[in-house]
Order: C-alpha cells, then structure tokens, then sequence
C-alpha cells in the first residue's frame, strides 16, 4: 500500500509515514523524511520563539524588545542563565491574554502554580515569614 506525502508529493510505502491512531488511515499525513526536515528547519530558524510569539499575539522583534527592556534577565527574579535553550517564556494574563513580561521557566511555573494571584503569592509569603528562622 502507498501512500501521498502531503509535503514532497511523493507516494511512499506506509513505513515511510509515523504512526498516528487517531488518522482514519493509521499514520501521520508527512513522510518521516519530511518531517525530519521541518523539525530541522524549525529549531534552526528559532521556530520555537516564533511559534510562542504567534500564540501571544507580539511578534519576534517585540519579544526581543521586551528582552532589551528587561536588559536579557528574567521580569520576576531577574536572573540572566546563558545556558537557558529555550529562552524566556511570554508571560501573560489569562484572563485578557495580555502579556506582561519575559519570565524564566521557574517564575513562570511558580507564579502559575499560585493561581496567578497576588492572593495566592501573599499566601505564600506569609507562609515563609511564619516559617523563617532569623538565627
């Protein structure tokens, strides 16, 4: 059986295809070489950043805006880790979808993880002091 790759046009083997269940055929519309290919291309043009970008409504330059206003550190806790591989994630308000700042993947997580409230972080503050030992 063979079957027409949606990218290259070529008709190949199912072999050729990665499987996919929820396909009415089995496997995915992209042969592996040119899936391969994009994912190549994807991470070397920054495709990720982009694809971030897209979703939050500002474009690569106005992300790399934001980064020099943030003089390439985290909005939240300010650190600057030139080993970080993905960057800086957008944050964003959930409620209006405005984004806010650069955050690092730990602010990002911490803060979400938190409710994104003032409530929930001044719980937690509170939560520290009572537990603070100053000796």
């Amino acid at each position: 059986m063979l079957k027409r790759c949606t990218k290259c046009g070529e008709e190949k083997s199912y072999s050729e295809f990665h499987k996919e269940l929820r396909s009415s055929d089995g496997v995915v519309a992209r042969c592996k070489d040119c899936t391969r290919e994009y994912g190549r291309q994807w991470r070397q043009s920054k495709g990720q950043r982009y694809h971030q970008t897209q979703r939050y409504g500002i474009t690569p330059e106005e992300y790399e805006e934001l980064l020099e206003e943030q003089l390439y550190c985290c909005a939240c806790c300010g650190s600057s880790d030139s080993k970080r591989k993905a960057g800086f994630v957008i944050d964003h308000d959930h409620a209006t979808g405005n984004v806010r700042g650069l955050l690092c993947h730990s602010c990002n997580i911490g803060i979400g993880q938190l409710g994104d409230s003032i409530t929930g972080l001044t719980k937690a503050i509170n939560y520290l002091r009572k537990h603070y030992d100053n000796t």
